[in-house]
Parts: C-alpha cells; structure tokens; sequence
C-alpha cells in the first residue's frame, strides 16, 4: 500500500516537534518523495504527491508565502512543511493561509527551526525507499503464483504473512495479459 502524509506524520511528529497547522483533512494523500523548495520556480520538476519543505528564505512576507503554497497545491503536492523560527515566523502563517489550505484539503505542517531539515529528509527518503522494497516484495510473491513458480511457494507465503496476509484468507489474483495488433 503506498505511503501516505499521515502514517509519516503519526509516525514522526514527535520527534520533529510537528503540528498540523491547517488542511488536515488532507492528511490521507499519497507521499512519494520529500522535495525541498525556496521558491515556486521549481514547480515544473514536480510529478505530485511530493512533500515540499521549504525555510521561507524567498517568503518573508504574506503575499509571496501565499502564492507559494497556492503553486504548490496546483502541483499536486501533498503538504508543506514550513521550517519556522527564522525566515517564517508562526505569526506569519496568517488566517487567510490558514484558509487557503483548508479549501484544497492540503495539509500545512509547522516545524521549529531547531529541526534541521537533514534530519527530516534523510528519515522520509529512507521510509519511502523501505515501503517501495516492501511493496515490490510483495508484488513479487503475488507473481510467484501467478506464472506458478513452485520452487518460491515458500518464501512468498512467508513473505506475504510478514506483510499480514493471512493463509486463511482468501485472495483473488487477475493477470490481464495483452496482445498487440501491428498495423
């Protein structure tokens, strides 16, 4: 199952001093890569599902904070996290902010500066690599069966109960397989 924005922040919130300051409703969104910005810019090298980090080094007033969130939420990001103590200040993260994220369900999330965003991005970058791993591991089990690969029944029915697939359950496997016609 992909990783979400809020297993990360469940997860780490304590440890990074996180609160979610708005746009909590959207914590469900997919995370798939942790993505530091300074500035909307870079907005054309984001795929979406990103989480941006960013210091506020270019967004020392309202107006500039602002209209960098709202590029980031029409890049399909899946939060902000704003690095505060230096360049941004909790005061700065006005009601009009606030709101802004609360309408488009984008979670904004407060870290102090003593946090330093090494820490935050070497952690995720690591969770996210560990649940692709995990995801493919899975996947392959699942492929075992499928192309009926005997010798790995074993490892992949353990695989599959580390990952809480039950041997009593019951699973259903499609495998679409297509052809293509040449013109």
């Amino acid at each position: 199952m992909p990783l979400t924005l809020n297993e990360l922040y469940i997860q780490t919130k304590h440890q990074y001093h996180l609160s979610m300051i708005a746009g909590e409703t959207g914590i469900d969104h997919i995370m798939n890569w942790v993505y530091v910005s300074e500035d909307s810019s870079t907005h054309d090298f984001l795929k979406g599902g990103e989480l941006i980090i960013t210091t506020g080094i270019n967004c020392q007033d309202e107006a500039s904070l602002y209209d960098f969130i709202e590029t980031m939420i029409k890049s399909h990001t899946c939060g902000m996290i704003l690095n505060t103590g230096k360049y941004i200040l909790s005061e700065d993260i006005t009601d009009s902010i606030k709101a802004l994220c609360d309408k488009h369900n984008y979670p904004l999330i407060e870290m102090p500066w003593d946090v330093h965003i090494y820490e935050i991005t070497r952690d995720y970058y690591n969770r996210i690599f560990m649940d692709t791993q995990k995801d493919t591991s899975i996947t392959d089990a699942f492929l075992s069966f499928i192309e009926e690969d005997s010798l790995h029944h074993y490892d992949a029915l353990r695989i599959l109960e580390d990952n809480h697939f039950e041997k009593e359950d019951c699973y259903e496997i499609a495998l679409i397989k297509c052809k293509w016609k040449k013109n």
